[in-house]
């Protein structure tokens, strides 16, 4: 009987493909104005815990927003195209991210949408209840993305005025409920 013998090729890669902190090829790199470039995911979680840059331990600003490096991650998806067929995974483009201009306008249309009071009609209700669910995803996607709903002046108040005002609606209406539901899910997520 004959033993089949797989080959299996090792493809070497790059130091510079690979993040700093998980020592993984980067899916989205991002430099901090330190100069040094790292997995958005890594540098994000790292930043949590530390405000310093985790190679120089220079500090960073609380505010911190790493650039994104759009070259570094074009030559990655290169590579890893180039090497599809050693089994390198691909590097997908990641989704646009969320920023305070977009979360501040989607507060405004959650407090816009729920100023109207009690007397809503059922349209505005269901206007209310989408733009709390599109601020439930954008919170549900990342740390950066609830301290950005978070850091939102008024954010915690027009939230929990919602919640309140939901609650003291009747309870046989569905929407109403929906609705509470939804802004005690986005805040407890912050």
């Amino acid at each position: 009987m004959e033993e089949e013998l797989q080959l299996q090729v090792e493809v070497e890669v790059p130091c510079y493909f690979l993040c700093p902190i998980w020592l993984a090829i980067m899916r989205d790199p991002v430099t901090l104005p330190t100069g040094i470039t790292y997995d958005r995911d890594g540098i994000e979680r790292w930043l949590l815990t530390a405000a310093t840059c985790p190679l120089t331990k220079q500090p960073e600003p609380a505010d911190c927003d790493p650039t994104p490096n759009h070259t570094l991650r074009r030559l990655i998806q290169s590579w890893c195209a180039l090497h599809a067929a050693d089994g390198v995974d691909r590097v997908h483009t990641p989704k646009p991210r969320a920023d305070r201009a977009a979360v501040a306008a989607l507060i405004s249309r959650v407090h816009a949408a729920a100023t109207a009071g009690s007397s809503m009609p059922q349209t505005q209700h269901q206007q209310l209840l989408a733009a709390l669910r599109e601020l439930r995803d954008v919170a549900a996607e990342s740390d950066r993305n609830r301290k950005l709903v978070a850091a939102v002046p008024g954010a915690v108040d027009v939230l929990a005025a919602v919640f309140a005002a939901s609650a003291k609606a009747k309870s046989s209406e569905g929407t109403a409920s929906a609705v509470r539901d939804e802004a005690l899910e986005v805040i407890s997520s912050l």
